[in-house]
């Protein structure tokens, strides 16, 4: 079950469903959401989820982070 909501959120995320989630993508997301939250936090954010360091993240990465 978690599994399933992790992917339905990740699919939302994942505008262009390229199984990458941008900054861009969360941003546009949390500011439908009416959350409005600074490009630099959002980059920290992603910098974070991702191994590599890049601004972008894939879901493995993104449950590997969860699972922390």
């Amino acid at each position: 079950m978690v599994f399933g909501n992790l992917r339905t959120a990740f699919d939302l995320l994942d505008r262009n469903q390229d199984g990458h989630v941008t900054a861009n993508e969360l941003q546009f997301m949390l500011r439908n959401l009416g959350i409005h939250v600074r490009d630099e936090l959002i980059d920290d954010l992603m910098k974070e989820a991702s191994k590599t360091g890049e601004i972008a993240t894939t879901e493995q990465q993104r449950l590997d982070v969860r699972n922390r």
